[in-house]
């Protein structure tokens, strides 16, 4: 198929609703979609970069469903986002006193 052509666009278009379904019921729809993508031609940066980004608007839309729907306990969600903002906190301390965990060239005291 020459790139660019109607039958390529039909099946990037069959590919990605089938990618869509499948990610929506069990995750993973870029085993599908990043296939597709590459035998299209699309350089792989722009094609991971479009998968990325597909998959985080997918996660935007169920975390407002969800949000819409009631089904969230926001008082529970509080704990991890406190715990990883307190990790975050502690990672920044112990790299400003410390240096960068990759510099190896630094002479610990």
């Amino acid at each position: 198929m020459e790139h660019g052509s109607m039958a390529m666009i039909a099946v990037l278009v069959i590919c990605g609703f089938l990618a869509g379904v499948i990610d929506s019921v069990v995750g993973g729809g870029g085993l599908i979609a990043i296939p597709a993508l590459l035998s299209a031609g699309i350089p792989l940066p722009l094609l991971l970069g479009s998968n990325k980004l597909a998959g985080t608007l997918c996660s935007f839309t169920s975390t407002v469903s969800f949000v819409r729907s009631g089904k969230i306990d926001f008082g529970l969600a509080e704990v991890p986002g406190t715990a990883f903002t307190k990790g975050g906190k502690e990672y920044i301390i112990m790299e400003k006193h410390f240096g960068s965990a990759g510099d190896r060239s630094r002479k610990e005291p």
